[in-house]
């Protein structure tokens, strides 16, 4: 059974990922980005999102990298469901 922590960690993880999520498809709306609501959520993920900046080569003026973010994400929160089961 995974521990309090632990579960409250992996929700957390799911959290952050709908910020991230909610974030990009505000990047894909110029009046969005000027917003105080979009300012606060780039508070809360570019300095996470831009880890994996340059590791992904923009394809076609797109920038990729949130994608291995996201996974990253998923694979600590899987290893967490692993550790604490």
């Amino acid at each position: 059974m995974l521990s309090k922590l632990a579960l409250l960690l992996i929700q957390i993880i799911e959290l952050y990922g709908y910020v991230i999520l909610a974030w990009v498809i505000g990047s894909w709306f110029p009046q969005m980005t000027s917003s105080k609501f979009y300012r606060f959520l780039d508070q809360l993920v570019y300095p996470y999102a831009r880890i994996f900046r340059g590791l992904i080569p923009p394809i076609g003026g797109f920038d990729f990298s949130i994608v291995l973010a996201l996974l990253v994400l998923g694979l600590i929160k899987n290893l967490l469901s692993l550790l604490y089961q």
